[in-house]
């Protein structure tokens, strides 16, 4: 049994656009349990400012910009006053269970990890054929991520449930503006710094997996594309660094 009856210091940062739908299943159990929840919202044409307020989330607002959730992620950063030393990134579909904030803080200091992923599923499996494979490609991913941690000592994130350390993040340079996946830029960059990333399993943050073809495409070039990216961006880097032989062979391989 855990005891929730306080709120976790951790700060929060949603980025939003658009997001009535979404964003008060996000909002729901993280306004209750941690500190400082940001919700940065790129001009929004429906009514997510309304929702964001409604759940007493710290609403910034800010125009949009062609880099998206990075460059509005570096901006919270750069410009809002954190009262916490750990940064809880979230994607405005993402849904927590009541204890997971505190769980995961938890098994971040009690590891003396720089960065944690959650372990991620699937919301709507039952959709149709496509979600139905996404849910079990992201659970194979889990245990695939689970197995290199343990075997060579690397793991990666994944984007949304990403708990960071915020000074570590500032040291490694922030999240890369110049990248289509900026999940993998980081975790190179911590990698290479000696920074270690651990995987949470249980409970996961759950999200909404694409319905369409053409959104699944899209997905996987921009996966395809940031993971060749960061092999010419750190590759030299990745093999002069300081990292194990094995290390070196997973991240390159």
């Amino acid at each position: 049994f855990l005891d929730i009856n306080f709120m976790i210091p951790v700060t929060i940062i949603i980025h939003t656009l658009s997001e009535e739908i979404n964003l008060p299943y996000a909002l729901e159990n993280v306004t209750n349990w941690a500190s400082q929840v940001c919700v940065v919202d790129s001009e929004s044409n429906d009514k997510t400012c309304e929702i964001a307020q409604k759940y007493k989330a710290d609403l910034y607002s800010r125009a949009s910009d062609r880099k998206g959730l990075v460059n509005q992620r570096n901006w919270a950063l750069d410009n809002i006053n954190f009262k916490n030393e750990w940064v809880f990134i979230l994607d405005a579909d993402a849904q927590l269970k009541n204890d997971t904030l505190q769980r995961v803080l938890t098994f971040a200091q009690n590891g003396s990890w720089a960065a944690v992923q959650l372990r991620k599923s699937v919301l709507n499996t039952s959709k149709n054929f496509l979600t139905n494979c996404q849910g079990i490609e992201m659970a194979m991913d889990a245990y695939f991520q689970l197995g290199r941690l343990y075997s060579t000592g690397v793991s990666e994130l994944r984007g949304n449930g990403q708990l960071v350390r915020k000074d570590i993040l500032l040291r490694c340079g922030s999240f890369n503006e110049n990248t289509v996946t900026d999940d993998l830029d980081l975790s190179v960059r911590l990698l290479l710094s000696q920074s270690k990333i651990g995987i949470f399993w249980d409970p996961p943050v759950m999200e909404e997996a694409v319905e369409d073809v053409y959104a699944l495409f899209r997905q996987r070039q921009r996966w395809a594309e940031g993971g060749l990216q960061r092999f010419f961006d750190y590759g030299k880097n990745l093999i002069h660094s300081k990292l194990a032989f094995i290390q070196k062979f997973d991240l390159l391989y």
